[in-house]
């Protein structure tokens, strides 16, 4: 991975994270059932993450981001159940 790709992977995986951040907090208010309809699910944000890292990565780099979303979503999914 270059410098710039790095950089680029570094900030797409945060602002999934930030994102994530915001929906399980909002999944979690007392008012969560006004918010349902404007939040984004987690297959949204997967999805606009996978988009975005389609922007810079090469198609051999395609496979190894895949496994690093599998293991980040299932580590985010069990953290979230031991909560």
């Amino acid at each position: 991975m270059t410098e710039l790709q790095l950089r680029q992977f570094r900030e797409a995986v945060s602002v999934f994270l930030n994102d994530y951040t915001s929906l399980t907090n909002r999944e979690e208010a007392p008012d969560a059932l006004e918010y349902q309809r404007e939040v984004p699910t987690l297959d949204h944000l997967t999805k606009k993450l996978d988009e975005r890292m389609t922007l810079f990565l090469t198609d051999k780099q395609i496979p190894s981001y895949q496994a690093y979303r599998s293991t980040l979503l299932v580590r985010l999914k069990a953290r979230r159940n031991d909560q």
